[in-house]
């Protein structure tokens, strides 16, 4: 719990740090009238990416799904989707500062050779429903377009700092037991879970981000968006302990796949809406 409220602060310090930026900056261009008089725009966008990086590459890390005979089958996901949400001010016809939240959805592929120890068994590999994973994202963006613009219309291009922060779902995932058979974490009779949620810690990422975009007016205020998005996520891939009492590496080894999958986590697309005023 600790390890998630600091991880959390450093989301907020990038927050507040975005949105001083805009206000200190927002007494330059004070000649530029905007948009048809409109300076400030937010956004709303469908964003969408698909993990073949991941796939391609990791090999060894294996995703399982519940299939129609409530058996888990081997079955790799090649797309997946979020949303995000803007607010931004333009300093110029040519050049705008914004901040932006992302949520994230995806399904984490596993290490095929993650055991689980449980006291008085011996260890075994297990085969586990893909974990849900959640991903939370502030960038501070800077967009700019060429001299004949007009932001926020037209096509333009943003560079971004930020930070993101990632997490498994708590559910009632399946798996295989020791002796083969399918159970959930409910029908559990021991101590030991395959992921032990309270001792899972949360991966932190730095972003660098580079993205362009286009948007079509539709109205006077409102704008229709596309455009794709380059990701370098950076994080602390430190190996750690987990606490002594976690007796199965099965919780360490999900939060290495979390960290692989964000740092392949690179192209993404998106759609939505923009309005001014």
């Amino acid at each position: 719990m600790q390890t998630l409220k600091l991880s959390l602060l450093h989301l907020t310090r990038v927050a507040l740090f975005g949105m001083l930026f805009i206000n200190a900056t927002s007494s330059f261009g004070q000649d530029y009238r905007g948009y048809f008089g409109k300076r400030f725009f937010t956004e709303f966008n469908y964003s969408f990416h698909s993990p073949f990086i991941r796939n391609f590459t990791d090999q060894k890390y294996t995703m399982y799904q519940v299939d129609g005979d409530n058996q888990l089958a081997e079955k790799r996901q090649w797309f997946n989707q979020g949303v995000r949400v803007g607010f931004g001010y333009g300093i110029s016809s040519q050049f705008a500062l914004s901040l932006e939240y992302g949520l994230d959805y995806s399904k984490l592929g596993m290490p095929s050779e993650a055991v689980l120890i449980d006291p008085g068994m011996m260890p075994y590999t297990v085969m586990h429903e893909a974990p849900s994973m959640m991903t939370h994202t502030i960038l501070i963006k800077s967009e700019f377009c060429g001299y004949m613009g007009n932001l926020p219309f037209g096509l333009s291009h943003d560079i971004g700092l930020g930070a993101s922060l990632s997490s498994i779902k708590n559910t009632n995932y399946s798996f295989v037991n020791a002796n083969g058979a399918l159970t959930q974490y409910d029908e559990i009779t021991t101590d030991v879970q395959p992921i032990d949620f309270e001792a899972t810690k949360p991966v932190l990422n730095y972003i660098v981000m580079y993205g362009i975009k286009l948007r079509k007016p539709i109205t006077k205020s409102l704008l229709f968006t596309t455009g794709v998005k380059y990701f370098l996520n950076l994080g602390d891939f430190v190996q750690r302990e987990l606490p002594s009492d976690v007796n199965n590496d099965y919780t360490l080894k999900m939060e290495d796949a979390m960290a692989r999958q964000r740092m392949l986590s690179v192209i993404y697309g998106h759609f939505g809406f923009t309005f001014a005023f």
